[in-house]
């Protein structure tokens, strides 16, 4: 029997201790519920436990507990996005908050010893070696359902070598060999300490290929959303449609800025990709912006989402998007009225920018701790195609023009009767603000960061300091030597 994601929240964080780095200290029979009790030594011997394995990385992108910075903060509902963020930003966000970890983060002035940085690292590779685990234990699967697990699994290793590779490498050069250093590749679970720090780190276009390699395995194991069991909470795993989503952000990353000789294959497949997932997903815009967040249920243009719950989310741990962005908790981040002020009268994508009490402008996509947390909208395949094709001058699937109009008709403000580049990048820059694209577009537009080069050494994390004193094969980043 397949247990869904809900099922397992909260079975699987014990669980995960004897998966993260296998020992004999796990005990066999785990403290939980009878009906819910995993036997660890079973995990990854049996059809069952390998797929509690998988859900337990799905949990892992979300889990957090104690403090903010700590090595189990959240991560794809927090860290990442805001490490993006603040790294970008140049006026967009304001930090005022009193965390030292997320400040040098937004100052730019970041030290090895960052504990957040060295969480987000840490996280990254015990969601790896956990599906590693899936990955060499498939076989033990059920015959009807080892695709879709093998799938997911490959999905999921995808997304987070993708993530890494772009915050701890110098930016991927279309057109160039891409031998800069980017993160290590590990393939096969690591049951020992002194397997994983025996590592070197790969080139960005080694840890890229990796990354295409298995979000194309994803996309062409994987079922569409009609196979999948929406009352099971399956809804909430990977889908071929989300892989195709997920390539085409890669794609478009790997296409550079305009004009270089390298663009056309990228910007080609990008499309592509981005434009099967509008043809065939099934997916909707939901008819009102704000509506597309602050769910505990997917919506109808949720690709991929993060999934909490009342009893399991982020701002347990005192961390998450609402503990920061919300007035309502913390309120560390401030969303700085000149940016409000790019919106066009009687957009509606505004009212998410809400003035505080103190008249103060704050993100209101994330002001729910239990709220799911979309990863991946349709808006930005709409996006991505109208990019693609307007740098390319093709309509594949449709003009830009038509697209780009798809968006702002939703925004409810008036369609454009031509359009440029410029026009199709403001959108996305309105549209997917503080989702966590900000450092990841700016790095492949070519653009500044302040007075820093879209490549400057202080724009890429470094190695954390505990990394480079367990591992002697790791380099550090040549600004933090």
């Amino acid at each position: 029997m397949r247990r869904s994601i809900f099922y397992l929240t909260k079975v699987l964080p014990a669980l995960l201790l004897c998966l993260l780095f296998t020992s004999s200290s796990c005990d066999d029979e785990l403290d939980v519920e009878p009906q819910t009790a995993i036997n660890a030594g079973e995990a990854l011997t049996t059809s069952q436990g390998v797929q509690s394995a998988l859900v337990g990385a799905y949990v892992r992108l979300m889990s957090g507990t104690l403090y903010v910075g700590d090595p189990d903060a959240p991560l794809y509902t927090g860290d990442l996005n805001l490490t993006s963020e603040l790294l970008g930003s140049t006026g967009n966000l304001i930090w005022g908050g009193t965390f030292s970890t997320f400040r040098q983060v937004f100052q730019k002035d970041i030290t090895p010893d960052n504990i957040l940085i060295a969480g987000i690292w840490l996280r990254s590779y015990e969601v790896i070696n956990i599906v590693n685990n899936v990955i060499n234990a498939v076989n033990v699967v059920e015959e009807d359902q080892r695709d879709q697990v093998l799938g997911e699994a490959h999905f999921i290793r995808g997304m987070v070598y993708f993530d890494l590779v772009r915050l701890f490498g110098l930016p991927y050069e279309p057109g160039q060999q891409n031998s800069q250093l980017g993160v290590p590749l590990v393939l096969q679970p690591t049951s020992l300490i002194s397997e994983a720090n025996n590592v070197p780190r790969n080139t960005v276009e080694e840890v890229y290929a990796q990354v295409i390699d298995d979000l194309t395995r994803a996309r062409d194991l994987l079922p569409d959303r009609a196979s999948f069991n929406e009352s099971s909470g399956d809804e909430a795993r990977a889908n071929t449609y989300a892989a195709s989503a997920l390539l085409a952000r890669v794609y478009l990353q790997q296409a550079g800025a305009p004009g270089n000789s390298a663009e056309a294959q990228y910007l080609t497949k990008a499309a592509e990709e981005a434009n099967r997932v509008i043809q065939g997903g099934g997916y909707d815009l939901v008819e009102d912006f704000t509506n597309a967040f602050n769910n505990n249920e997917n919506t109808s243009e949720d690709i991929f989402a993060i999934q909490q719950t009342v009893q399991s989310n982020a701002g347990q741990s005192n961390a998450g998007l609402a503990t920061f962005y919300s007035y309502n908790q913390r309120a560390e981040i401030e969303v700085a009225a000149g940016f409000v002020e790019q919106y066009e009268e009687g957009d509606e994508r505004v009212e998410v920018l809400y003035l505080d009490p103190d008249d103060l402008y704050r993100n209101g996509k994330y002001e729910i701790y239990s709220a799911n947390v979309p990863l991946i909208r349709l808006a930005e395949m709409y996006l991505i195609r109208a990019e693609a094709n307007q740098r390319l001058g093709t309509s594949v699937g449709a003009t830009p023009l038509e697209d780009i109009n798809v968006i702002r008709e939703r925004a409810d403000i008036p369609p454009l009767t031509s359009i440029s580049l410029d026009d199709v990048l403001r959108e996305r820059s309105l549209e997917l603000a503080f989702e966590g694209q900000l450092i990841h577009d700016i790095k492949r537009l070519r653009q500044n960061v302040g007075d820093l080069p879209y490549n400057a050494g202080e724009l890429v994390l470094p190695i954390p300091l505990r990394e480079m004193n367990a591992n002697p094969r790791l380099q550090q980043n040549d600004a933090y030597i």
